[in-house]
């Protein structure tokens, strides 16, 4: 019995909270009775909500900052490897310009000097006090005889020392073993230079210590033997000292060919061997097209 009674109470409170609710609900549509109760309630509620939402508006905030870090990451990442390809690029436009400019500044020394020469590109080289040299792709079969003197569009690089079937050995002008006969351009004055096993310097003898010889001076071939062609550029002086003890003056010079394996070279026909039918028609406009 007291179990009905007890469940008819929670009913009869339930229909009247629910017609209070419905009466509530109607006035706050109808009326602007309830909304400003509504306003002064949520004053001091909208703080605890806030606190309530804090936790998930922490974690949307540092979710977007870790995703926008990530996307700056990709983003840089993707400008990098971009930047790297466009860097390569450059290289290879500026390799490619410099192998044309190259060519061009030989073809302009054969025809300047009027020089018989085919090209030859080097494949190793070999700068050590104990030998100076560099091999080329041209041999006998290239019909290359030995002491062919091999040039670049700055200056003299050596001659020929050795032969096989497709390349050939050139010992360089700064080699211990070699010397050559030069003439100062300025001022025509002869003399000789000798390797002394360094790439980058010569040892200029026969000049007197009164003979006119500055800093400065270009060294070029006489042609004495007639191997090299007259008047090539071989070296330029970079030290001059005159003793007051001794008759001849101190020079030393830089060689101006370079000694670059990834740039061509030239193997000019010397004047012995210009009328013989061995000279190869190869020339270097023949070389620049393979």
């Amino acid at each position: 019995m007291n179990d009905l009674r007890t469940k008819s109470n929670l009913d009869l409170k339930f229909i009247w909270f629910a017609l209070i609710a419905i009466v509530l609900i109607v006035l706050e549509s109808q009326t602007a009775m309830l909304r400003s109760a509504r306003v002064v309630i949520s004053i001091p509620v909208k703080p605890l909500i806030e606190v309530a939402q804090m936790p998930a508006n922490v974690k949307t905030y540092y979710q977007n900052m870790f995703e926008e870090r990530e996307l700056l990451r990709e983003l840089n990442q993707k400008l990098d490897e971009e930047n790297k390809a466009l860097r390569e690029e450059l290289i290879d436009l500026k390799n490619a310009a410099d192998v044309n400019e190259w060519i061009s500044e030989l073809l302009h020394a054969s025809e300047t000097y009027q020089i018989p020469v085919i090209s030859a590109k080097p494949s190793s080289i070999q700068l050590e006090p104990q030998a100076q040299k560099i091999v080329v792709d041209r041999g006998s079969t290239d019909r290359v005889v030995l002491g062919q003197p091999v040039i670049d569009h700055r200056g003299v690089i050596g001659q020929v020392t050795a032969i096989s079937l497709n390349d050939s050995a050139v010992t360089l002008i700064t080699d211990s073993t070699q010397s050559l006969s030069v003439r100062v351009r300025r001022s025509g004055i002869k003399a000789v230079v000798h390797g002394l096993g360094d790439s980058d310097k010569l040892r200029v003898s026969g000049l007197r210590s009164e003979q006119d010889v500055v800093i400065g001076d270009i060294l070029v071939t006489t042609g004495f033997g007639e191997k090299y062609p007259v008047g090539y550029p071989v070296a330029e002086v970079i030290s001059v000292e005159r003793a007051k003890n001794t008759s001849f003056a101190n020079v030393y010079a830089v060689p101006l060919a370079a000694h670059d394996p990834g740039y061509a070279v030239m193997l000019v026909w010397p004047k012995t061997v210009l009328g013989s039918d061995e000279v190869p028609l190869v020339t270097l406009n023949d070389a620049t097209q393979e």
